[in-house]
């Protein structure tokens, strides 16, 4: 058995060893740490695809103390810190030889350790650790889970003939993903020495023991400092993180330098062919697809100006359902402000939804759709509160990259609740300002967000935007065979370079150059010297900060 076979089938076994190899070196015991061996290994003969993941596997199938990994997002980080115990002693019951055990990436049951009943613990066999509980991304697109699939063989090794018996839920993990009634993999980490200081709504990746839930280290009867009973996951998979990192938004999608490098040198080539997917969604309208494409490589930028930081925020897009006669209304409007364009489209907005949904969604990383009827606004959260220590999650909580469909033409008459308008605010200030609101009982704090959003309306938007699209029912005709769900029939390598495309032009650096920056500035400020003298409506900060995202 390989080196590597042995660290992904018997962690525990493997980093004993190591720890014994440390100490006969003469290094102290206490600073033992397998994080920079497992680093190592990965990147030499370990394959990511040897070690089962829990975004792709039923962690009820996988050996307890195995080798795990999981790609998620820290949807709570205030579980601990947790005390635990890295070292204890044991005799050898034939020679009385005292022997120093590593500890550090389990639950030691302390309550079998002579030493710990009797006191005896230096306090330097003590550590601390943080506890965190992760879900997978949500809203995640199929595209981007595939990518955690193992080898064929090792999917076999994880099936079971039998009856999969899945985990009970925990009553205080219901309100922990943030879109309700969708499957979804969670865990308990608990990370280890400089991994610890990782804050709520990070995008992590971590390789650990999986370990059974603990009882012992967050129970229902514990308290913390406030004397308030901590939430208590009994039933949920525990995750020793051995190795964590913090993955940015650029390394959502791997791609290389040569792969940078032809994407920049085809980018004329796959803009048309991309255009031309998004377009046939639309009964052929490239005008309603350069938008979206616009939008889909927007993002939230800063840049130093005159020694400030300015912010730009994403292209907020509502494509608006209108009929010919409601065009006809609008004609006089200036076009390069408020663009006229059709499409063909069933008699059902959901078909319109799905039009807009499918071929988006296999494009970016992570997609959601937001239905905005009462329903929905006064019985659900939007943004993440705590309720008894325990974080519930937010419809809005979610990962950087992620683009949101947001369905005003689900909303009726009705009265909007106290919870309903709490929503709105949390959406309408994600929108304008990208923050989103944590509650606590005693505090609330903003988190940056970088989150793309898409509004369908039937009626003037009720949030501000940087587009209004209005969309018709005039026809039109596809410009490409279609598979059955009117999406352009493309073969996944096409796709794939579609998402790296989008994927290097929305996150390469750039620079605005001072020309083009100052000769926007102008072009602003005679706009609103017109728009003031003929009484129209002056165009806002807002607008500046569009046309240099545009810019870019």
């Amino acid at each position: 058995m390989t080196q590597s076979t042995n660290i992904v089938a018997n962690p525990l076994h493997v980093l004993e060893n190591l720890f014994e190899q440390s100490i006969s070196n003469g290094d102290r015991p206490t600073e033992f740490d397998a994080s920079k061996y497992l680093e190592d290994m990965l990147q030499s003969d370990l394959d990511l695809a040897k070690i089962p993941s829990l975004n792709s596997s039923n962690p009820a199938t996988l050996p307890t103390d195995s080798l795990v990994r999981f790609r998620c997002m820290v949807q709570d980080s205030n579980l601990g810190p947790e005390i635990y115990l890295k070292l204890h002693e044991v005799s050898n019951a034939t020679n009385g030889e005292k022997k120093l055990r590593c500890t550090k990436y389990s639950d030691a049951d302390v309550s079998a350790i002579d030493q710990f009943n009797e006191g005896r613990i230096p306090n330097e066999w003590l550590d601390e650790r943080s506890v965190l509980y992760c879900v997978s991304p949500p809203g995640e697109s199929l595209w981007m889970k595939q990518q955690d699939h193992s080898s064929v063989d090792q999917q076999l090794e994880n099936m079971s003939l039998g009856e999969v018996n899945h985990p009970e839920s925990d009553p205080h993990s219901t309100n922990k993903f943030p879109l309700l009634g969708v499957s979804h993999s969670n865990a308990v980490v608990k990370l280890y020495g400089a991994d610890r200081n990782i804050e709520v709504g990070s995008r992590i990746e971590v390789i650990g023991i999986l370990s059974k839930p603990s009882h012992n280290s967050v129970s229902e009867d514990s308290m913390d400092d406030f004397d308030l009973p901590k939430a208590s996951f009994p039933n949920t998979p525990v995750i020793h993180g051995i190795y964590c990192r913090k993955v940015n938004s650029m390394d959502i999608l791997p791609v290389s330098n040569d792969e940078i490098g032809a994407a920049k040198q085809q980018a004329c080539d796959l803009r048309a062919q991309l255009l031309e997917y998004l377009g046939n969604a639309f009964g052929g309208d490239v005008m309603v697809a350069e938008y979206v494409l616009l939008q889909l490589l927007s993002r939230v930028y800063g840049y130093l100006h005159s020694f400030l930081t300015v912010r730009l925020i994403t292209l907020v897009l509502t494509f608006r359902f209108v009929s010919i006669s409601e065009l006809q209304n609008v004609a006089h409007l200036h076009l390069d402000s408020f663009p006229l364009t059709s499409l063909s489209f069933h008699q059902k907005l959901r078909q319109h939804q799905l039009k807009m949904e499918i071929p988006t969604r296999k494009l970016v990383p992570a997609f959601v759709e937001l239905p905005l009827s009462l329903d929905v606004l006064n019985t659900t959260n939007f943004y993440p509160r705590s309720n008894d220590e325990n974080l519930h999650a937010g419809v809005l909580q979610l990962l950087d990259g992620t683009t949101v469909l947001v369905d005003e033409t689900m909303l009726k008459e009705g009265t909007l609740k106290e919870q309903g308008v709490k929503n709105m605010r949390a959406l309408n200030k994600v929108i304008q300002q990208q923050v989103l609101g944590y509650a606590y009982p005693f505090h609330e704090f903003d988190l940056s967000t970088d989150i793309g959003f898409i509004v369908l309306s039937r009626a003037k938007s009720m949030f501000p935007c940087h587009c209004v699209v209005p969309l018709s029912q005039s026809a039109g005709v596809p410009l490409l065979a279609s598979d059955d769900n009117g999406s352009l029939k493309v073969a996944e390598n096409v796709l794939s370079n579609f998402r790296k495309y989008i994927h290097i032009l929305k996150y390469s650096d750039y620079d605005i150059p001072q020309a083009v920056s100052e000769h926007i500035q102008e072009r602003f400020v005679e706009t609103r010297k017109q728009a003031a003298s003929e009484s129209l409506p002056l165009p806002t900060q807002d607008d500046l900060m569009l046309q240099l995202n545009l810019a870019r």
